[in-house]
């Protein structure tokens, strides 16, 4: 079969969302299918760069659309002619792209699988319009859809309250387990304390800022690298690491290579996440596959994939000391406490490898067409 995945951005941009469509695309193609992402041709909040129309990263074929309008409803209708000659369609955003393709449905004639990855509901920002959005249009218009994946059990419950139970799936997002659990523990840097995500207002890393100055108080050669692509907040942040006094300790990497992320995840001894929402936490796992000791907001997202002490450690962001006091008895971890940790954690996240994840999409797939 063909399919198309629609969405906002794709490779070289990092996220979640990307690395989801990236390795399900690579599975599905080493699987016989025909596989094409259509996505944006500029990053929303960066518009100086303009991505090709057309490439192919790593066998996967690209097609990038124009689009106008503001950023959290980027209005793109050339999507359009990149879907009329598929089998079936998986959308992987709730924004425009949703509205727009169930409303062209007698155009294309394509059924639609449409994954949640959390919907819009990342951040607070007009939190109650977006509440009214969500039990109206949204509503309506994933009634039209053909089956809706959700990443998570928040999600599933969300979706429930506005559609069948019985167009719903729960799936979640895969890891490449293969070969981030092959990291090797030694030759980690024990000062080194990583962290993954978009410099986003819900990531809330003025909250790990504050906790890491404790952190460096106590433990002065303590290192942090913030991993991922600015979306408003770089300078505010850079701001802040010279009032905490913590300007030579802490690195804000931007968006990186594929191959970097790796070799940080390799290197670090400690992975942290401060965010106050995560619809799933597809980043906590590869560091948990990876070797990392994850410290991560008591979310009910993260709760799912560990238990407190066992496969890592929650805290409260919002109290640095305490936080700070969690951070340095993870890296202050015995060696045999350490690789008990890792041996939990690299077990929970083998049950979301990308080849059995995959492979629930495929039988998804086939049972929609």
């Amino acid at each position: 079969m063909k399919i198309v995945h629609v969405v906002r951005h794709f490779y070289p941009v990092i996220g979640g969302i990307q690395s989801a469509v990236f390795y399900l695309s690579q599975y599905l193609l080493s699987s016989g299918h025909q596989v094409e992402v259509v996505a944006l041709n500029r990053v929303i909040k960066d518009e100086t760069y303009y991505f090709p129309d057309e490439e192919v990263i790593d066998g996967i074929n690209v097609k990038r659309v124009p689009y106008i309008g503001p950023q959290r409803f980027a209005i793109a209708p050339g999507v359009l002619r990149h879907i009329l000659d598929c089998d079936l369609v998986h959308l992987h955003s709730s924004d425009f792209f949703l509205i727009y393709l169930v409303l062209t449905k007698l155009i294309h004639r394509k059924p639609i699988v449409f994954t949640t990855h959390g919907m819009f509901f990342h951040t607070k920002f007009a939190y109650q319009f977006k509440q009214i959005y969500f039990r109206t249009v949204a509503k309506w218009a994933l009634s039209q859809v053909k089956a809706i994946v959700c990443v998570s059990l928040h999600d599933y419950e969300m979706l429930s309250t506005v559609v069948s139970n019985q167009k719903l799936s729960l799936i979640p997002n895969g890891i490449q387990y293969d070969t981030l659990s092959t990291f090797d523990l030694d030759g980690r840097d024990p000062d080194l304390l990583l962290s993954v995500g978009r410099l986003a207002s819900n990531k809330r890393y003025d909250r790990l800022l504050q906790a890491f100055a404790v952190v460096v108080e106590r433990r002065p050669t303590a290192k942090l690298m913030i991993v991922g692509p600015d979306s408003g907040c770089r300078t505010a942040l850079e701001e802040m690491c010279v009032e905490l006094g913590i300007v030579e300790r802490v690195q804000l990497l931007g968006r990186v290579s594929e191959d970097d992320l790796l070799k940080y995840l390799r290197t670090a001894k400690v992975w942290v996440s401060s965010t106050e929402y995560e619809s799933f936490g597809i980043a906590l796992l590869e560091a948990m596959a990876s070797g990392c000791v994850p410290v991560v907001q008591s979310l009910t997202a993260f709760a799912q994939l560990i238990d407190d002490g066992k496969e890592g450690f929650f805290t409260d962001f919002d109290d640095p000391q305490q936080t700070a006091a969690v951070i340095l008895q993870a890296i202050d971890l015995s060696d045999q406490l350490w690789q008990n940790l890792v041996q939990n954690a690299r077990a929970k996240a083998q049950q979301f490898s990308w080849k059995h994840v995959a492979q629930q999409f495929e039988s998804l797939y086939k049972k929609v067409l």
